[in-house]
């Protein structure tokens, strides 16, 4: 059972993750695009602006981290006690 949790945590985390990175990384790549097509025009979105869009997908991906790593403490917890061949349970 532990082993289930803790796959579901570390893919939800992960999940959680993926999704802060693209949140952050996608006003900077907007800032860089407009850049390149327009490069005199005013930006459509200030500069000043991209590093508070930015730090709202971090906070997003720093969400999921305690989540991936607790799951990944427990896939390593029930990885060591089948190596070491502990008690076996039955669910019944």
């Amino acid at each position: 059972m532990k082993k289930y949790l803790g796959l579901g945590l570390l893919l939800l985390g992960g999940a959680i993750m993926l999704t802060g990175l693209a949140l952050a990384v996608s006003p900077l790549i907007e800032l860089y695009r407009n850049n390149l097509e327009h490069p005199l025009d005013e930006p459509a979105t200030p500069q000043a602006q991209t590093k508070p869009r930015m730090m709202r997908g971090v906070y997003v991906g720093a969400a999921g981290a305690p989540l991936m790593i607790a799951g990944s403490i427990m896939l390593k917890i029930s990885m060591i006690h089948r190596l070491r061949g502990g008690p076996l349970r039955k669910d019944t």
